[in-house]
C-alpha cells in the first residue's frame, strides 16, 4: 500500500470538507500553522 504524507495550512484544512471529521478531535497544527495529511492507499476517500 502506498503511504503518503503532507503538509496543509490550518485554514485549509478546515476547508477542505470530510478531511477533518471533527474538530474537537483535530490534530494539532504544527508550530508553522501547518497541518499534517497522511494518506494510506486509497483507504477513506
Amino acid at each position: 500500500m502506498d503511504v503518503r504524507f503532507y503538509y496543509v495550512s490550518e485554514a485549509e484544512a478546515k476547508a477542505t470538507s470530510g478531511l477533518i471529521r471533527s474538530l474537537s478531535v483535530a490534530p494539532p497544527p504544527t508550530s508553522d500553522g501547518k497541518v499534517r495529511i497522511v494518506e494510506i492507499g486509497d483507504l477513506d476517500r
